[in-house]
């Protein structure tokens, strides 16, 4: 099925990118998606180019049996484990990686946390240490521009500090701002930082 379905022809909606945004981030296979409006062959027209780039979980081929996990704090480690998909055959790439930990990234995203990543931390002994990164806020940063005091966001949202990031919160606050009836739109784009 296609990731990106977008009604040609007719005016796009903020709503419709954004859920075309949300598709992609659903997959294991991509980190970093950017979608740029360029002008399209006549004036009414815009041509959206998507940048995609692949998930990096390890930086070279590597060859392992078993794999241990670290940072899993959501869900138990054992259920964890046991949703990793078959060990790779032989030397494994990012891809081959990717493939194993698509059905523990598909638990984490049912469970509805959105921000979830992977770490190869280190091969040995036969066995990959793949540390989890499960989303915890570690920051939240309203853009400039706006006169509308920050307090008054901040107190219109269901995002706080060291939690880990879910997609109920990430709705609950797009709707609470959107009800405040001050904005023409509103964007939330979590980005990963260094602690968080």
């Amino acid at each position: 099925s296609r990731m990106v379905d977008l009604p040609l022809g007719q005016p796009l909606k903020q709503t419709e990118l954004q859920h075309a945004v949300g598709q992609l981030r659903k997959s294991v296979y991509f980190s970093a998606i950017d979608v740029k409006p360029l002008q399209g062959p006549t004036a009414d027209s815009v041509i959206l180019q998507w940048t995609v780039s692949e998930r990096p979980v390890v930086s070279s081929p590597a060859t392992f049996s078993t794999v241990a996990l670290e940072g899993v704090t959501e869900f138990p480690i054992d259920l964890a484990a046991l949703t990793l998909g078959p060990m790779p055959e032989g030397e494994a790439d990012n891809y081959a990686v990717l493939q194993m930990i698509e059905p523990l990234y598909g638990l984490y995203y049912e469970a509805g946390f959105i921000m979830v990543t992977f770490e190869a931390d280190r091969v040995e002994n036969d066995t990959l240490y793949l540390r989890v990164r499960e989303g915890l806020i570690a920051a939240i940063d309203i853009q400039e521009g706006t006169e509308t005091q920050g307090r008054v966001l901040r107190r219109n949202i269901a995002l706080h500090v060291g939690r880990v990031l879910t997609s109920n919160d990430l709705t609950v606050s797009y709707q609470k701002l959107q009800s405040l009836g001050y904005f023409d739109d509103v964007f939330i784009d979590p980005v990963w930082a260094d602690d968080g």
